[in-house]
């Protein structure tokens, strides 16, 4: 279930695989208030216990796991980018943090006979890019001897609803979008799973001081050139970028939805 759809664009693991490009997931959106309180809030909800047994799939730069190791009695993660990894090591080592083991893996490679014990909470949020989204769940369920709980997006994420504006005229077609939440369900619901199901919605506001810092930032985050003759970046400049006195605001709307069930046969 790859969220990064079309051909073009570059698979997930390759994509956060500098500890650069990791830094820069980070700080814009791992530290933005607004954000931070709707994280708190998710992770309240886990209800996570000093023995908690976690399992974290693709946890990134760790948003959720630091937050969660202070919570639960120890927190596994499996993330298969070096440059994620790079960067959640160096946070744990800053923050000395005792109880988070780290496994540098795509979860396709991970045998569940390598575990000792089976974990309370397998979870993983916007990382289910995986091509079969079925092998991945029943391996999450194999190793769950409590709740699974997945993040994944609701609607049209707003990075895809810029590819679609851009790839016609960049690529000469158009952009093939990721499956969405309706795909997950309807995977989950084939499995015999059914889930609680609880939409959530993020408003993400980024600042740039220049036009050179927005640019960097799109040809950073979006390997895209900004070229003020394509009519999709014009069209997504209006809707979602506000500039004043030479500041400009981008807002990204960031709805998901939370699938959460109790693991069977264990």
């Amino acid at each position: 279930m790859n969220n990064r759809g079309d051909s073009a664009a570059i698979s997930c693991p390759r994509y956060w695989d500098t500890p650069e490009r990791a830094r820069d997931y980070l700080k814009n959106y791992g530290c933005d208030s607004d954000i931070n309180k709707n994280r708190e809030k998710l992770i309240q909800e886990l209800h996570l216990k000093p023995d908690s047994q976690v399992l974290e799939i693709g946890p990134g730069p760790g948003v959720l796991t630091i937050p969660m190791a202070r919570m639960a009695g120890q927190v596994t993660v499996v993330e298969p980018s070096a440059g994620m990894a790079t960067v959640l090591h160096e946070r744990i080592e800053s923050e000395n943090i005792q109880n988070i083991s780290l496994i540098q893996k795509r979860w396709e490679d991970v045998n569940p006979d390598d575990f000792d014990n089976k974990f309370d909470l397998v979870l993983a949020s916007y990382s289910l890019g995986m091509h079969d989204i079925k092998a991945a769940i029943e391996k999450m369920n194999s190793i769950c001897q409590e709740k699974v709980v997945l993040f994944w997006h609701a609607d049209i994420p707003q990075f895809e609803l810029l590819y679609s504006m851009v790839w016609p005229d960049l690529f000469g077609r158009e952009y093939i979008s990721g499956p969405k939440s309706d795909v997950l369900f309807n995977v989950l619901y084939e499995m015999g799973i059914y889930p609680s199901v609880e939409y959530h919605e993020f408003i993400q506001k980024q600042t740039f001081s220049s036009i050179q810092a927005l640019e960097d930032y799109f040809r950073y985050q979006h390997y895209l050139e900004l070229d003020s003759s394509v009519s999709g970046f014009q069209k997504y400049f209006e809707k979602f970028i506000q500039e004043e006195n030479g500041v400009f605001t981008h807002y990204e709307r960031l709805p998901g939805m939370k699938f959460q069930w109790k693991a069977e046969n264990n």
